[in-house]
Parts: structure tokens; sequence; C-alpha cells
């Protein structure tokens, strides 16, 4: 399953953005300010993992932009994002995590506007398409950290993530209701839900066909 640091930034942004000043008002760095904290508590609270890093980086650049007006420069951002924890820690760059983080971002960003001019018409099966192509361009920079350092990939992935990812913002959004409110009865859908879909996955844990593997 994909990383999903970059889903709770872009849930946390979502949330922000609604509140940013109009373009005429003269407020727009105030709720930069606030919306830098904001990111700075969740990179706090989620720990200074490498994904976790970068997806809060690139949301600073994203609020950044918003504030000034401009387009979201995707290659200034990841850039950045790259280069900033590794002039901290330059041993970073060998970082398994790391290096899988920024791969699987890289590949979205190099591939996936090619792989969108093939999307069908059919509203469904364009949102099913598009979450399926993210799946795979994302896998198509990390497979090959994935074989030099286990030694093995899965190939079903890009499938499964079809059975999780659409429904992550339902689990976060339900679990955050929990622990704001401590009722239990607020997370029983996710729980449901989560049942519904071990179910489906369960049998591909036992799918050895699923992996390809090399001999280290």
């Amino acid at each position: 399953i994909i990383s999903i640091s970059g889903l709770h930034v872009g849930l946390l942004i979502a949330l922000l953005l609604p509140f940013r000043p109009k373009a005429s008002s003269s407020n727009h760095w105030i709720w930069a300010v606030l919306c830098g904290v904001s990111l700075v508590l969740f990179a706090a609270y989620f720990g200074h993992k490498p994904s976790v890093m970068r997806a809060t980086l690139m949301g600073g650049v994203l609020i950044l932009s918003k504030a000034c007006l401009r387009s979201f420069p995707i290659w200034n951002a990841l850039l950045l994002a790259a280069a900033i924890p590794c002039a901290i820690d330059p041993n970073l760059v060998y970082d398994i995590g790391f290096q899988l983080s920024f791969g699987a971002v890289l590949g979205i960003v190099v591939y996936m506007p090619k792989f969108l001019t093939y999307s069908p018409k059919n509203l469904m099966l364009k949102g099913l398409f598009s979450l399926l192509m993210v799946s795979v361009c994302a896998q198509l920079f990390t497979w090959p950290i994935l074989l030099s350092s286990f030694g093995y990939l899965s190939w079903i992935s890009p499938l499964t993530n079809l059975v999780i990812v659409p429904f992550l913002p339902f689990h976060i959004a339900l679990n955050i209701l929990y622990y704001a409110l401590e009722v239990e009865w607020t997370r029983l859908p996710s729980l449901i839900l989560l049942q519904w879909q071990h179910g489906i996955l369960e049998p591909f844990s036992h799918w050895t066909s699923g992996q390809y593997s090399i001999s280290k």
C-alpha cells in the first residue's frame, strides 16, 4: 500500500484552504504562517520520517505559492523537500525510506500526466483508472529500489491499492472524530469497512505468484 503521509498533508491543507483570504486581502501572510505552524505540528506529531518530512515540506511550498498567488512549482517543491533533509543529514540519501518516498513521488510527477492522456471518458472508469495509474507510476520508480534492497517486489500492489486508497480519507476522518470525541461508535463504520477490505485482500497474501523475487 502506498504511503499516506502525502494524503494526511493533503487533507490538512484541504481544511486550511477555505480560510485563505481573498486575493484583494492583505492577510495572506498571516494565513500562510498559521498554515506553516500547522504543518510543523503535523511533522512533530508523526515524527521526522523521510515520507513525513517530504510531504510537509512540499505542503509548505504549496501554502507559500497560494500566499503569493502563484502556481504550485512541483519540481522546485520536490527538489527543496529532498535538499533540506540531505543538507542536515547527508547520510539520509542512503536511507531506504527516503529513496522509496521520493522515488514514488518522482514516478507520479514524471509519468502521471502521460498516463492521464489515455484515461476513459466515463467518470467512474476515469476515477478508477487514475487511482490505478497513481499506484503504477509510484511503483515504476520504487521497484528497482525494492529489488536491489529486498530482492523482491509485488506486482499486484497497484490492484490492492484500488481497495484501500479510495477509503483512506474516510478512515482518517472517522478516527480523528473518535479521538476528538472519545465516543466508540464514531469509528464503528471504519472498523466494518476494514473487515470488508481484509476479507478481499487476505487471499492475496497467500498468492506467491503475486511477487517477483531474485536471488541476492
